[in-house]
């Protein structure tokens, strides 16, 4: 990307690489253009910034500099000191005990990723949350949080999210949506047609109780989901190897040698804030317990991980699998002895590699990236189970997410069928996110009784005949599961602003129980699954600490069935496109927070934008402009 905007304004590849083999220490550049610093670049640089383009040449000194910054704040703040228009403000009529204003109020609560819960706690000043930071004790966070669960402030208070209930594109009424509900609901009960379920990636207890009871309402119910940013290849390995798919936790504070496989294990992923602070935790000199570990990451595109790194080595994405089973080979994995040749890579990076590894043993742990095949995965889990890592560096568990009856895929082929007859999509945008191939919003057409529920009247929201506005995740009574299978609890921080509904609620008013407390309706399932006379003091225990205890799903160390399968074939012809969750707009759900769009994308520093990322020598080659 850099390269074409070089060529553009006339910048020399050749000579900027002179200029860099130069230079020694600290020598920092935001662009190419900015490290060439030619005539073109002088002159974009004083269209823009006029008043700064003195700085630029050196003709103000950083004392000059901080001299101007205080005199211009000291002359705004004289213009802001006149007197302000006389307004009146009424007292609380009758203010609660524990509120005291001007004192801030913490809550511990629950923001979902993917499905995946994020432990947080919710800063407010009199009942209006203004901070999010992370949950000391959450398994999920440690007291951590990321720039999405930041935002999250900024998108409760987005005054486009959506506040009524619409028809066809008209404003419509909960009373029209209930009367239209009534006779569907009597159709499905006696088998005369099908209702079909839409969600994201689903770890809620709560809601997958209701889920369940719909299905024994209506026995012809099926429920999909669509996760846009997975391939199911992480599932599909442990099942190629283990027979049975299970999920992978890494515990990086027990590892010293980290291969990570194209995963980006510290900028993606549900446990990608713990994966964070062990695997840096163990880098600090300062601590007594401190272990040094050493990272090594292989990666088709520049990450955070890749930047941490002690060795990085960029490969095609296709590659990767190669390289794999080649390390597998070096180490012994049965049945890869074949594949020692076939490395994409210097095999003497790869042995060094590879005596790393073995040296480590069961305190060393491959990690393969959710974007690589399946094979690449069971391959990665052999190789954890050959060092001895396995129940060590390496946990596994039962999936965390419950299965659904099919995927989006699936679901588009009975809409094309013509055997949907209703279908309820609850915090999902298929019409925007779903393959072209798909043709998702033609088939969506088709279906007789469609509804929608989720915080922005989207591509979605208008394609489907009913559209319901949903409650933010601070206005929400809800429960998810961490990456461990921890229980958090969702509790609303502030009362809805556009009284929007939760998706238990949705599914409530589906199985006939209409205008239910989102409230009650999560207090219902927890009073059975935790059966006692002490449910308030676990419940509000749970409350106050942010999640229930003992709910983690237990580890347990897998049996190996299977050998790995071989890798598949490299195709080093023409160029691979390859496809990134962008490191804050996520899938594009959160393309209406400004806080996000202003972010600057890590090493790239790109904001309000989506680019095409090519690397200099790429672009130089194939001639790309």
């Amino acid at each position: 990307m850099s390269s074409i905007i070089a060529r553009e304004h006339g910048t020399d590849m050749a000579a900027l690489r002179r200029k860099l083999a130069g230079r020694s220490g600290r020598h920092y550049w935001r662009s190419l253009e900015e490290l060439a610093d030619s005539d073109d670049f002088q002159r974009l640089l004083e269209e823009e910034f006029p008043r700064l383009a003195p700085l630029w040449e050196g003709r103000v000194s950083r004392r000059g500099l901080l001299g101007l910054m205080a005199a211009s704040l000291a002359l705004g703040g004289l213009t802001g000191c006149k007197p302000q228009p006389e307004e009146r403000i009424a007292p609380y009529t009758r203010r609660p005990e524990d509120l005291l204003p001007g004192r801030a109020r913490w809550y511990a609560s629950t923001l979902p990723l993917d499905g995946y819960a994020r432990g947080v706690l919710v800063k407010t000043f009199q009942g209006r949350p203004v901070k999010v930071e992370g949950n000391p004790e959450h398994p999920a966070s440690l007291g951590a949080t990321d720039s999405i669960a930041q935002a999250e402030i900024l998108g409760l208070y987005d005054p486009d999210r959506s506040q009524t209930i619409r028809y066809q594109g008209t404003a419509g009424s909960d009373a029209a949506f209930l009367e239209q509900l009534q006779p569907q609901r009597r159709h499905w009960a006696a088998g005369e047609r099908r209702l079909c379920l839409l969600t994201g990636p689903l770890t809620s207890p709560s809601q997958h109780a209701l889920i369940e009871r719909l299905k024994r309402l209506y026995p012809s119910t099926r429920w999909y989901r669509h996760e846009p940013l997975a391939n199911g290849a992480a599932h599909q390995g442990t099942r190629q190897l283990f027979g049975e798919p299970r999920e992978a936790r890494y515990r990086l504070d027990r590892a010293r040698v980290i291969l990570d496989l194209d995963a980006d294990m510290l900028g993606s992923g549900p446990a990608k804030l713990v994966h964070a602070r062990h695997a840096m935790g163990r880098r600090r000199p300062d601590r007594e317990d401190a272990l040094l570990n050493r990272l090594y990451s292989v990666e088709s595109t520049p990450s955070i991980t890749g930047a941490s790194s002690d060795h990085r080595l960029p490969l095609a994405a296709a590659e990767v699998p190669a390289l794999a089973a080649a390390l597998a080979a070096r180490l012994g994995v049965p049945g890869m002895a074949d594949q020692a040749e076939n490395s994409p890579v210097d095999p003497a990076w790869l042995d060094a590699l590879a005596d790393d590894l073995r040296r480590a043993g069961a305190e060393a742990v491959v990690i393969p990236g959710d974007t690589q095949p399946a094979a690449l995965h069971a391959l990665a889990h052999a190789i954890n189970h050959h060092l001895g890592a396995a129940g060590t560096s390496v946990e596994y568990s039962a999936p965390v997410a419950p299965a659904a009856d099919g995927d989006l895929a699936d679901l588009s082929r009975a809409m094309g069928e013509g055997r949907v007859d209703a279908l309820l999509m609850l915090n999902v945008n298929p019409v925007y996110n779903a393959p072209a191939g798909l043709a998702f919003e033609e088939r969506l057409a088709r279906v007789p009784f469609s509804v929608h529920c989720g915080q922005y009247r989207d591509e979605t929201g208008r394609a489907a005949l009913w559209h319901l506005p949903a409650a933010h995740p601070l206005e929400s009574w809800d429960d998810a599961r961490a990456f461990d299978g921890t229980v958090s609890l969702m509790q609303p921080t502030i009362v809805p602003l556009f009284g929007g509904y939760t998706a238990q609620q949705v599914l409530a008013a589906f199985a006939g129980r209409y205008r239910a407390d989102p409230r009650e309706l999560v207090r219902e399932h927890w009073r059975q699954a935790l059966p006692g006379a002490d449910f308030e003091r676990h419940w509000h225990s749970a409350l106050q600490q942010g999640w229930i205890d003992g709910t983690a799903l237990p580890a347990a160390l897998p049996t190996l069935r299977n050998t790995p399968p071989p890798p598949p074939p490299t195709d080093r012809d023409g160029l691979l496109l390859q496809w990134r969750a962008d490191p804050a707009l996520h899938d594009g759900h959160y393309a209406n927070n400004g806080w996000l769009q202003e972010l600057p994308r890590p090493l790239t520093q790109l904001t309000w934008d989506g680019a095409a990322l090519i690397s200099p020598a790429l672009a130089e080659r194939e001639g790309l402009s």
